[in-house]
């Protein structure tokens, strides 16, 4: 943590000091106003979250719930076998992913600004992001033979969430020179994560590869093959809050136009069931700034 602020810091000191330095010259800018934007770049969610997808007990979707079905626990032994000589049984969970995290995910963001003058503006993003978690868990595998050894198999677990991050509040353009603008943007984060896919692997790569659905789709009854159940469309996640901050660099093509590449980072608490403490999370982003008035020019 301590070393994402430093990084946060550095970022933004030459920033402020191109701004401390420079000439008030923003006579060719509009005071007031809207911008329009688009952006991309990557996102990296906090580690904290990413545990939701550990398949331990204490998470409300875990590995007990696929192997604690007999007929699943029958077709993983009989895979198993297939695979294996001299296999026992029975099996069991013996290690589960050690520090899991997201990968580095893509994001896209649009949103809009509105300038009170040449330095202050309200503004209001929406970003989306498909975060995915994947790690190895290991299985035991009792064996036939008499030294009572065992084997280890490794299987792989993978979740898959969508975040929409809603922001709203205050941006500051500092004086530059004419083409660059440091600028700074702060406010509060409403968010909303929904898991799309949670998954246990068994054999992955294999032949025989077989895919599982940690997510409990049936209630409270369990799976019976052949047996036609009701399914329900639950969702797993749900509404979080936070502050947001970002530091950046607008880079102006013309009167109208800029590149703002930035760094963004947040401090949030996303709705995934006892994963519900605040975490850091960043990213890097490039946005097209249009401002209304090239709206304007093209209806000319």
């Amino acid at each position: 943590m301590k070393g994402k602020i430093s990084l946060f810091l550095i970022l933004l000191l030459p920033l402020c000091l191109l701004a401390q330095n420079a000439e008030d010259f923003d006579a060719s800018l509009k005071d007031k106003g809207f911008d329009f934007f688009i952006g991309g770049g990557i996102y990296m969610g906090s580690k904290i979250t990413a545990e939701y997808y550990n398949g331990r007990s204490y998470n409300e979707n875990n590995l007990d719930y696929l192997f604690g079905n007999e007929y699943w626990y029958d077709e993983i032994m009989l895979i198993l076998q297939d695979n294996y000589s001299n296999v026992g049984d029975s099996i069991w969970v013996d290690s589960y992913p050690d520090k899991l995290k997201y990968r580095v995910s893509m994001s896209i963001s649009i949103g809009l600004r509105y300038k009170f003058n040449k330095h202050w503006g309200f503004i209001l993003n929406n970003t989306f992001s498909r975060l995915k978690a994947t790690g190895p868990f290991d299985i035991t595998i009792s064996e036939f033979s008499g030294n009572q050894q065992s084997m280890y198999a490794t299987q792989t677990i993978s979740g898959k969430e969508n975040r929409y991050l809603i922001e709203a509040g205050c941006s500051y353009i500092f004086n530059g020179n004419e083409i660059l603008h440091p600028f700074l943007e702060f406010g509060l984060q409403f968010n909303y994560v929904k898991v799309k896919e949670f998954v246990a692997v068994i054999e992955n790569g294999m032949r025989n590869e077989k895919k599982y659905n940690l997510l409990n789709i049936y209630g409270s009854d369990s799976y019976i093959p052949g047996m036609q159940q009701t399914t329900y469309d639950n969702i797993w996640g749900g509404p979080g809050f936070g502050f947001s901050a970002s530091v950046g660099l607008k880079i102006n093509v013309n009167k109208e136009i800029s590149l703002d590449p930035m760094f963004y980072c947040s401090m949030s608490r996303f709705g995934l069931e006892g994963y519900k403490q605040f975490c850091f999370n960043y990213g890097v982003l490039v946005r097209v700034n249009m401002s209304d008035r090239a709206f304007m020019n093209s209806l000319k």
